[in-house]
């Protein structure tokens, strides 16, 4: 997602960051997009070795970490949303995007407009189920501000 330039459009796989790291740099177009990497740490080992122990203490102490218990992500609590739109809109994004992108073929329009359809159709009845965002008359704020309120209405109370 983020190989796609918000401004230009044009696709890079190459990252330049900037000097001071806040921001992604378009090869093409010199856009520069807010742009955070953090490193992922990986805390493993056996049973009894105290991975969750030390994983507990360090964000009481660390603002700046953010613990992710392998036993509580596989165990439920996982939510999707699925942004869907009408077949004409869906169709016209995807007609807009660069050439080089091939969105508008007639494939990728068949596949995408089932794929679309297979999440309005089967949302609810999937496992988890997943919620549904029609994007169709939504502007780029309104789509944010949406799914920031799925966000919220997901959030434990304390957060």
């Amino acid at each position: 997602m983020f190989n796609v330039c918000p401004k230009c459009g044009e696709y890079s796989d190459e990252k330049l960051i900037s000097s001071d790291g806040g921001f992604a740099i378009c090869q093409t177009c010199k856009h520069e997009h807010p742009f955070l990497r953090l490193p992922l740490l990986i805390i493993t080992g056996a049973s009894g070795t105290g991975k969750s122990t030390v994983a507990l203490k360090l964000v009481a102490e660390q603002s700046a970490v953010i613990c992710l218990d392998r036993d509580i992500l596989w165990r439920g609590g996982i939510h999707y949303l699925a942004l869907v739109c009408n077949e004409v809109e869906l169709t016209r994004r995807l007609k807009a995007r660069p050439a080089w992108r091939k969105s508008g073929t007639e494939a990728v329009l068949e596949g995408m407009t089932k794929f679309n359809q297979w999440l309005i159709d089967n949302a609810t009845k999937s496992a988890p189920p997943m919620a549904l965002l029609d994007t169709s008359e939504l502007s780029l704020d309104e789509s944010v501000d949406a799914t920031k309120k799925w966000f919220s209405s997901l959030m434990a109370p304390s957060l």
